[in-house]
This record gives structure tokens, sequence and C-alpha cells, in this order.
């Protein structure tokens, strides 16, 4: 995604939460802290970083709120 934002792209990387509970969404560096680096550099380069609660159903997909990235 940072090379395709450094070739003149728009580059998104889009969070889809389920739960209900949810408040934000953020890196699981604990278990995985080269993602949580390399999400950074997107971001700092440019990639846009959305996060959004959905609810799924057999009818479709509705996104009903914005949630912030906490990096």
């Amino acid at each position: 995604m940072i090379s395709l934002k450094a070739s003149g792209n728009r580059a998104i990387i889009l969070f889809f939460v389920e739960r209900n509970s949810a408040e934000w969404v953020t890196t699981a560096n604990e278990i995985d802290p080269e993602y949580g680096k390399l999400l950074k550099d997107a971001i700092k380069s440019g990639v846009e970083a959305l996060a959004v609660k959905a609810k799924v159903s057999e009818s479709g997909l509705e996104i009903y709120k914005k949630l912030p990235i906490k990096l």
C-alpha cells in the first residue's frame, strides 16, 4: 500500500468491526509488533486508515459508526 500511495494512487485500509462493545481499533502489538510498525509507517506515508462498526446480516452490511484508530 505504501508503494501504491508513493506512485500517486489513493490507498486505504478499512477495518470492519462487528463487536458492539468496541469503541476504537488498535493493533495487537503484543501478538504482531511488525504489523503495528508497518501500519504506522503506512499511515505516515499517506495511506488512509479507517475503522467502522458494521452489522452483517443475510440482507447485507450496515455501517453505522466510525471508530477512532489508536496507534
